[in-house]
């Protein structure tokens, strides 16, 4: 610290920067030497998959084609126990045409290898790397390519191997016992190595060594390169930068520091002025200075300060009492709004309980009548038949008990059905989104016509109508409102029904209508209320949970729902769907 202390700012600017430049120099430096090798590795091993590509090419070419014409075409006259490597063995190939390979790229130390296990030529069979990628592809492995940077002989090569042939049907003559194979072959062969094989077995892997000494030497000349570059420039740039420090930092600031020590030393100088820098910063200080220099001239300087002191205490406390106003007056608000959040959220908690509460009552009251009606039905049913047909076959009476045991259990499944989906829908995932509702309404008519074949009726749908909502919810809301409009206009002589949609209070007010039996508006208030239905049984069937599952989702989104009717004049339900 008391070295620094001593040194002249010029000197700190110069070291500082000269420290960054380098440290900066030495991460791109770096950096760029990691880029260029990783890209290195990435161009090799991109061009050793396709020279390993290509000799699965050529193994595919020789044992799919090539091969099989052979065979078929010296048939008629090759001996059983004829063989020749050169067209009835691709790995033999594959070899020679390396040898070739290898003579015309004498300068390159590329090594390529059909690389097996207990391999019939001592030029293919696997090292200890190989081996254990054929094991792994044998147990199973999906990987069928595999690149690793290896030190071979303390120089660094890049060893890609890629899955070779896999033994077919035609493969085990020649590799499943010795004496199933031809004679011949053992003359260039042995009769212990690679036998016993089966259908189906990863006979061979490709293995490809690329030298890396080359590639790294062109990336590490080209990296040197661009670090004498990049220095230069950097040079150049620190050069530039210490010029500018001391063009419009440290020149300016020694002035300052020359015409203050004057003015410390004696009186004479007070009141003496410097010129304004270039700098904006820098020609405020020496404006400051200046200032300063006239007010100790006039001989002022200890009572303004003591007045600014005072000034600025006093705007501090100023500021301080603000902030704690500001502070409390924030404090108040958010409990204020903590407040209504937490009665807002008992209003709605308690309207949610009791609508639970009511729906559990409905519940209840389905489970201990709706449900037991047709149970009394199908047992009291079920007693006459065996009561009275014990002894006797069924007649037209008996036939007419079972079809009412049939019904009652029908009934009684649909209730269970409907339970069902009221739950689902309660517990479903809601996802708001713009829905094209005509489009969706005219689907939803077209499907209840079609479930309906026998009635037909007029439908009527505004086009364009648009709201955001869940798709999925909102089609099972519709297909309830819709097939309940087919149900209740199915006595009327031309039947009708309508989806449009009123502006009330600048809100959209979507509508069904028909023209069917209605109800009586009396007994509205029932006719969301689940198990509730207002017409008789045996007319117009139904478990009277259709509109309290509509009542959900409706709820779910935000909305209202409601219904007027009259009694011969049809019935319409108005629906809104709330807001995101």
């Amino acid at each position: 610290m008391n070295v620094l202390s001593r040194l002249k700012t010029s000197y700190v600017l110069a070291i500082g920067t000269a420290v960054v430049f380098l440290l900066l120099t030495a991460l791109v430096l770096l950096l760029v030497n990691q880029s260029m090798k990783q890209q290195a590795l990435l161009e090799a091993e991109a061009k050793a998959r396709i020279l390993l590509d290509r000799n699965m090419a050529v193994h595919t070419y020789f044992s799919h084609i090539l091969k099989p014409r052979l065979f078929e075409w010296t048939e008629p006259f090759r001996p059983p126990d004829y063989f020749d490597p050169a067209w009835m063995s691709s790995t033999y190939a594959i070899r020679e045409i390396h040898k070739y390979f290898a003579a015309l790229n004498s300068e390159t130390a590329y090594y390529v290898k059909d690389a097996a296990i207990d391999a019939r030529s001592p030029e293919n069979e696997a090292d200890a790397f190989e081996r254990a990628f054929l094991e792994q592809l044998n147990r199973g492995g999906k990987q069928d390519h595999q690149a690793e940077v290896r030190q071979i002989d303390g120089k660094p090569f890049l060893t890609v191997l890629r899955k070779g042939e896999v033994l077919e049907e035609s493969c085990l003559r020649c590799h499943s016992r010795p004496e199933n194979a031809p004679q011949n072959m053992f003359a260039f062969y042995s009769r212990e190595r690679s036998f016993n094989r089966h259908s189906g077995e990863v006979a061979s892997a490709i293995s490809l060594r690329i030298p890396l000494a080359d590639a790294y030497q062109g990336m590490y000349r080209a990296f040197w390169k661009t670090a004498i570059v990049l220095a230069a420039v950097l040079a150049v740039l620190f050069i530039i930068q210490l010029y500018l420090y001391r063009r419009f930092l440290t020149k300016p600031l020694a002035m300052l520091r020359d015409k203050a020590v004057e003015i410390a030393g004696s009186r004479e100088h007070l009141g003496e002025t410097i010129p304004q820098p270039a700098v904006y910063e820098l020609r405020e200080l020496a404006d400051a200075f200046n200032d300063m220099s006239a007010k100790l001239r006039a001989g002022r300087d200890r009572l303004e300060e003591r007045v600014l002191e005072r000034t600025r205490e006093l705007h501090t406390a100023n500021n301080r009492l603000q902030k704690e106003v500001r502070e409390r007056t924030q404090a108040e608000a958010e409990v204020s709004r903590l407040n209504n959040d937490l009665e807002r959220l008992v209003r709605e908690r308690t309207a949610q309980l009791e609508s639970t509460l009511r729906e559990l009552e409905s519940f209840s009251y389905s489970v201990s009548h709706d449900l037991r009606s047709p149970l009394r039905a199908i047992d009291g049913y079920g007693y006459t038949l065996l009561d009275e047909y014990a002894d006797k076959p069924l007649d037209e009476q008996g036939r007419r008990y079972l079809e009412r045991i049939r019904k009652g259990a029908q009934r009684m499944g649909n209730l269970i059905d409907d339970m069902i989906e009221m739950a689902q829908v309660t517990r479903a995932r809601f996802s708001r989104q713009p829905v094209d509702l005509s489009r969706l309404v005219r689907k939803v008519a077209e499907k209840v016509r079609q479930s309906r074949p026998g009635q037909q009726v007029e439908v009527r749908i505004e086009e364009g109508l648009v709201a955001d909502c869940d798709p999925d919810l909102m089609r099972i809301a519709l297909w309830q409102l819709m097939d309940n409009a087919w149900k209740f206009t199915a006595a009327v002589s031309h039947p009708k029904i309508e989806f449009g949609r009123d502006i009330r209070d600048g809100k959209q007010v979507f509508f069904l209508k028909d023209n069917g039996v209605g109800f009586d508006m009396v007994y509205a208030s029932k006719i969301f209320t689940a198990f509730q239905t207002l017409h008789p049984f045996d007319e117009y069937p139904g478990t009277g949970v259709g509109l309290a599952v509509v009542q959900r989702i409706i709820r779910r989104h935000e909305g209202d729902i409601r219904a007027e009717g009259e009694v011969g004049g049809g019935a319409t339900f108005y629906f809104t769907l709330g807001s995101k």
